[in-house]
């Protein structure tokens, strides 16, 4: 018979700990806790729209504003912000997975390559345990 020796209990109460501890010394600063939103795979630029980004959130992926202010931590190291248009996408026929259109209306592909990160302020997504 498996017997737990409690060890990996130990390690997850750490790891939640850790996230309670920062996300306090966070908000004390005033820097919002962030968490990642997407990695861009691809994306294309419509003229007078912006940079619309790839892959989109599943709409239960996200709970926050139309147009939040995000981080671009793109590949090289480098942040910035950014303001980032979230809209509800409708086709037909119905995607199986509705999912939102996400569009930085100000930059281009040039500014924002493939495998940039986005990050929305935690309070926009879901609260879902990582654990």
């Amino acid at each position: 018979m498996y017997r737990s020796t409690g060890r990996s209990r130990r390690v997850v109460d750490g790891w939640a700990r850790y996230d309670r501890r920062k996300e306090a010394t966070d908000t004390l600063i005033g820097v919002p806790a962030m968490r990642k939103l997407l990695t861009i795979e691809d994306s294309f630029q419509i003229s007078g729209r912006g940079l619309v980004v790839f892959p989109c959130p599943r709409i239960d992926e996200y709970a926050g504003p139309e147009a939040p202010q995000v981080e671009l931590r793109l590949p090289n190291g480098e942040v910035s912000i950014a303001t980032l248009k979230i809209e509800r996408a409708f086709f037909s026929p119905a995607p199986l997975e509705p999912r939102w259109t996400c569009v930085l209306p100000s930059a281009s592909s040039a500014e924002v390559p493939i495998g940039t990160e986005i990050w929305v302020p935690k309070a926009c997504l879901p609260d879902t345990d990582r654990f």
